[in-house]
């Protein structure tokens, strides 16, 4: 008698246990808003200006409106690249495109980015030499 009241104590704590192990396991998924998932609605294009004799970089909205010039300076010398279209990045705040620099003898490609208000131009890949780049997307 003995032995099976201290076997179903034992069966009960072990039960009480696990009771409890998967009580403090359980997990609550909640579901989050996502900043990557977020989508700004927005086209970036080149347009050739015939007045200005030069392409120039615009951002327009999804269906057509609100086209607006990225008025950006580029150095003395260099121009848009026709071949590589610019991207957006994904939060809407920059522009990424890439540049043209005749040289003797051949032409630099560069990728540079810009704010989307055309401020802050940086060179951020050199392709000097042989080497030749093009933008794959900017995610």
């Amino acid at each position: 008698m003995k032995k099976l009241l201290m076997g179903s104590i034992s069966l009960c704590l072990f039960s009480l246990a696990m009771i409890l192990f998967q009580m403090s396991c359980k997990k609550d998924v909640v579901a989050q808003a996502s900043s990557a998932s977020t989508q700004i609605n927005k086209i970036v294009y080149y347009r050739w200006n015939d007045s200005a004799g030069a392409l120039q970089i615009w951002t327009a909205k999804y269906d057509g409106t609100a086209k607006t010039l990225i008025n950006i300076s580029l150095p003395t010398g260099m121009e848009f690249d026709d071949d590589t279209l610019p991207k957006l990045s994904p939060d809407g705040t920059k522009v990424f495109f890439t540049s043209l620099t005749p040289n003797v003898g051949n032409t630099d490609r560069d990728i540079y980015v810009v704010n989307i208000d055309g401020t802050n131009l940086t060179k951020i890949i050199d392709a000097t030499g042989d080497d030749e780049v093009a933008i794959g997307g900017a995610y």
